[in-house]
């Protein structure tokens, strides 16, 4: 029986180390402790006992690791929020000091994939900040294959892996490879989750990944085409922009390439709502750099139409926001 017991746990254990899930391998080894206690073998007992520091040390190393990664993790996903447009000097900076962190410059994450899935993304999310296309792609093709084929963390993290793929198809068409974004994007529809929870996320980000290729392609007809199909399936993008939630990065880039499509196929009014409905909504400030780019958007919109009295009030509303900005 003992015997059993013993290949039971050693076989838990390589499934804790597949999982990356060092709770589990800490309540692994306190079932290890009972077990040889109770076993009555001293020659295994005292084999253990031996093991014992070597074993438990290299184990709170990766759980000291992984816990750092994770809050990388967080950090970046904080830039990644904050940072959405313009870069300022100050902005670059910072972003430079996250790469410079000792844990991105030399990767230590050992044999932990959870910790270094985190390394790839967090690198990856701080090179596109800096429009590094080609590192950032790099990165994030990494982290990927750190997920793909690894069942126990893509189970956990399947979310990631979505973004993962959307991030690719975003960036393949900033480095104007839209050929292969085109795959990306075919991989990223294929997919079938196994958290079925995740569904209506996967198909916004399906949508807006057309949109915005749509968009770059200048296809205007066929992105607003899509539009509209997508205003019968979901909420409209005005009430996303008019209700008391904080809209995500997504619906911020959603906004700016719909607007972008308006203006594409000359309806520029419907633009012009789009943008003065977000620089009109209190809870967009927060969004310092998607607002500023709304500001922006919103003037050349008004110099498209040729609407001198509103173009010289925004402008000089627009210079008095920089001024308190101090990005003028």
């Amino acid at each position: 029986m003992w015997k059993e017991a013993s290949k039971e746990m050693d076989r838990a254990g390589k499934i804790a180390k597949g999982y990356d899930a060092s709770i589990d391998e800490l309540n692994l080894i306190s079932d290890q402790v009972y077990y040889h206690a109770r076993s009555g073998n001293r020659s295994s007992l005292k084999k253990f006992i031996s093991n014992w520091d070597a074993n438990t040390s290299l184990l709170m190393d990766e759980i000291s690791s992984r816990l750092s990664y994770d809050k990388l993790f967080m950090e970046v996903n904080l830039l990644n929020s904050e940072l959405e447009a313009i870069r300022t000097p100050q902005d670059e900076a910072r972003i430079e000091k996250f790469l410079k962190h000792p844990l991105l410059k030399k990767p230590r994450y050992g044999t932990s994939s959870h910790a270094e899935l985190n390394f790839n993304y967090c690198k990856g999310i701080a090179f596109y900040l800096l429009g590094n296309y080609t590192d950032a792609f790099k990165c994030m093709d990494s982290a990927l294959m750190i997920i793909k084929d690894n069942e126990l963390l893509k189970a956990k993290r399947e979310e990631l892996l979505l973004r993962l793929k959307a991030n690719l198809v975003l960036i393949s068409i900033q480095l104007f490879e839209l050929d292969q974004a085109e795959i990306y994007l075919d991989q990223l529809i294929a997919y079938k989750t196994a958290d079925k929870t995740l569904n209506s996320y996967q198909l916004y980000m399906i949508y807006l990944m057309k949109l915005i290729l749509l968009t770059t392609k200048k296809d205007f007809r066929a992105a607003i085409n899509l539009i509209n199909k997508q205003k019968s399936n979901s909420s409209n993008l005005f009430n996303t922009i008019n209700d008391k939630s904080a809209m995500t990065q997504e619906q911020v880039y959603e906004l700016f390439y719909t607007a972008a499509c308006y203006m594409g196929v000359n309806r520029h009014k419907k633009a012009m709502g789009l943008l003065y409905d977000f620089i009109s909504e209190e809870k967009n400030l927060t969004k310092r750099d998607a607002y500023t780019t709304a500001r922006f958007f919103y003037l050349i919109v008004l110099i498209e139409i040729n609407d001198d009295g509103l173009i010289n009030s925004e402008l000089r509303s627009l210079q008095r926001f920089l001024k308190s900005e101090k990005k003028l």
